[in-house]
């Protein structure tokens, strides 16, 4: 099996709100700061799966939201 390199991503905006599907229309399950600091898991167009400590969501990520730390 070989190792996939993980995007590491860092918030960039004050309040992003996490949701349980790439669309605004879908339920907010959190939220992050800025500062936070979340792994990219899938994409689907300016949505991002994200992976942050224990838990995942969707945050969109057009504009600057999102910086990426550590490219994939």
């Amino acid at each position: 099996m070989s190792r996939v390199a993980a995007t590491v991503e860092v918030v960039t905006t004050y309040a992003l709100s996490v949701r349980t599907g790439a669309w605004t229309g879908n339920s907010v399950t959190g939220q992050t700061n800025t500062g936070q600091m979340h792994v990219r898991v899938q994409q689907s167009r300016d949505w991002v799966l994200a992976q942050f400590d224990n838990r995942t969501g969707w945050i969109q990520i057009h504009g600057d939201y999102t910086h990426t730390v550590s490219p994939g």
